[in-house]
């Protein structure tokens, strides 16, 4: 249990921060409505598709971390925070977007 929870720290702290700097980053410069705009998907699946293209981004790093090189743990679970991160904003600014 303690192994978990100490595996999980990096994720949840990049996951956090990757998350406010996407806010600010989104507030400043529009990436949502530019992304939104780019994405020919119906209003109602465009975070469907940010969701799925996040999911999409954690297997190639698996499969970059299984077949190419040795990603130590630690390093895996920060990279896969941000991803996580920046998909999860990204989806809600989406989502919000949508119900304007």
């Amino acid at each position: 249990m303690g192994k978990l929870i100490y595996e999980m720290i990096p994720m949840l702290l990049s996951l956090g921060i990757s998350q406010i700097a996407y806010l600010k980053v989104d507030k400043k410069y529009g990436i949502s409505d530019k992304i939104s705009s780019k994405i020919r998907v119906k209003d109602k699946w465009k975070s469907f598709f940010c969701f799925s293209c996040t999911m999409l981004i954690i297997l190639s790093f698996w499969i970059i971390d299984m077949y190419v090189i040795d990603i130590p743990q630690t390093i895996y679970s920060i990279l896969n925070g941000i991803v996580i991160g920046i998909g999860i904003g990204m989806s809600n600014q989406m989502l919000i977007l949508k119900n304007k």
